[in-house]
């Protein structure tokens, strides 16, 4: 995919600006790390940004000039709108507007550019749950119509399992009983909502399908 991607304003040499984006337990930081270990891409997790971590900081790559330790206000109540008029509008069937979206991906958006312009030989992947169109084109007019999209499109059971799985591996690291009830995963089951795929003739993106017998390997060998 990505070796056969070309955009009529793209030379040979130009790196690559990627952003994986999907559902909550979709694969997108395991993907997002597939690249950094194995291609030497930079990945940006902005879930680890939004928490005020540095965006490599698991992916065996460190910046030596990390300044991430401290968000900022706007960062702050950017993050707190992404959340509660964002996705919460979405678990319940509301259409958010594109302005909930807007300041936190305008303050990701400037993150990245300054990443790229202090690793121009780098190529970047940047992993984050984008859930609607708008959004998408939103960053694009951040990032440049060069931006490719991935959209991971994964079975919802399948996602379920795995944020359950997920939440039981901190539980005991925390030393705690992680819930398993019917309602707990039907609450689970409410961030699969609202997320919105590849549409018709949209530029630079592809979308991978994912079920339960598609492997992390399968994915990466789509993906690149």
């Amino acid at each position: 995919m990505l070796s056969d991607q070309k955009n009529e304003e793209e030379t040979d040499t130009k790196c690559r600006l990627v952003f994986v984006c999907g559902r909550a337990g979709s694969g997108k930081t395991t993907l997002g790390n597939k690249f950094s270990d194995e291609c030497g891409w930079l990945h940006f997790n902005a879930d680890q940004f939004n928490h005020g971590q540095s965006p490599f900081k698991t992916n065996g790559w460190m910046d030596p000039e990390d300044s991430y330790s401290k968000r900022s206000k706007e960062h702050i109540e950017a993050g707190h709108l992404l959340m509660r008029q964002g996705y919460w509008k979405l678990n319940v069937d509301e259409k958010p507007n594109i302005n909930v979206w807007t300041p936190y991906y305008k303050i990701l958006c400037d993150e990245v550019l300054k990443v790229k312009k202090k690793y121009p030989a780098k190529n970047i992947i940047i992993t984050h749950s984008v859930y609607t169109y708008d959004a998408r084109q939103y960053i694009r007019t951040c990032l440049g119509n060069n931006l490719l999209f991935i959209i991971l499109n994964t079975d919802t059971n399948l996602l379920v399992e795995r944020i359950i799985q997920r939440d039981t591996k901190i539980a005991k690291v925390l030393g705690k009983t992680a819930k398993n009830d019917d309602e707990y995963k039907k609450n689970v089951a409410l961030w699969a909502k609202g997320f919105e795929l590849m549409i018709k003739n949209e530029i630079n993106t592809y979308q991978i399908d994912i079920d339960k017998n598609v492997t992390i390997d399968d994915v990466f060998n789509k993906a690149k």
